[in-house]
């Protein structure tokens, strides 16, 4: 995730294993500053995310086996990692469950205050999102749509800051549905998305302005200028 408050800061997390932390990184790869998140056990971390209020947003989303009751999102003000003093801390929880069937997932954005989340599947990519936020409280996500094209196996995903580009990407591709001015989200993913293949093995978008940064489980970054990924 770019920050909107502090320039030339990305934000990243590891997966399940690893320890409870969240990560502040350079567009080159140094790291900036690593933070413990206090009040969040990294279960399947996937996905960090940010909003317009200056939040992070943390995705224990990940559910390969299909079979998790605890899927959960975390939110935590966005500390500044140049703060020697500064701390993560989580601010709320919020526990959810699919609509229908339990699936995976892995790509995550805010919209309107609310997260919105991917599901990585075989055949599909559906778009699902919280109707409200209670905090520590079950919540049952409601059903967006269905991503248009071939979008199938969504690793990552990320919003404009403008709401114009809904970027989301696979080991070996990426999509970025498109509007000219900021439409609801239903109509977006029936957009004919600019798509291109690419051999990254991605796992993780963000958009910075109308520029992509994506990542890899192998800690490189690449940087898609709009002119590249829309010709």
């Amino acid at each position: 995730a770019a920050s909107r408050q502090h320039e030339g800061v990305y934000w990243t997390l590891n997966d399940s294993g690893n320890p409870d932390s969240i990560y502040a990184t350079g567009l080159d790869g140094k790291l900036i500053r690593e933070f413990t998140v206090n009040g969040a056990r990294n279960r399947d971390w996937e996905a960090i995310a940010i909003d317009s209020a200056g939040q992070l947003w943390i995705g224990g989303i990940g559910n390969n086996s299909r079979q998790r009751d605890d899927l959960k999102v975390y939110v935590l003000s966005e500390p500044d990692p140049l703060d020697p003093t500064a701390t993560a801390e989580v601010t709320a929880a919020y526990p959810y469950r699919f609509p229908a069937e339990n699936v995976d997932a892995e790509g995550m954005f805010i919209h309107d205050g609310l997260p919105h989340i991917i599901s990585k599947e075989a055949r599909r990519a559906v778009l699902y999102r919280f109707r409200e936020l209670v905090p520590d409280q079950p919540h049952t996500l409601e059903r967006v749509g269905e991503l248009a094209s071939d979008a199938y196996r969504i690793t990552g995903a990320s919003l404009s800051e403008d709401g114009t580009m809904l970027a989301a990407v696979t080991y070996g591709r990426l999509w970025v549905y498109h509007s000219v001015k900021p439409i609801n989200l239903v109509n977006l993913i029936r957009t004919k998305p600019w798509t291109m293949p690419h051999d990254f093995g991605v796992e993780a978008c963000t958009f910075d302005g109308d520029n992509l940064v994506l990542s890899n489980e192998a800690r490189s970054l690449y940087l898609l200028p709009r002119y590249w990924y829309e010709r």
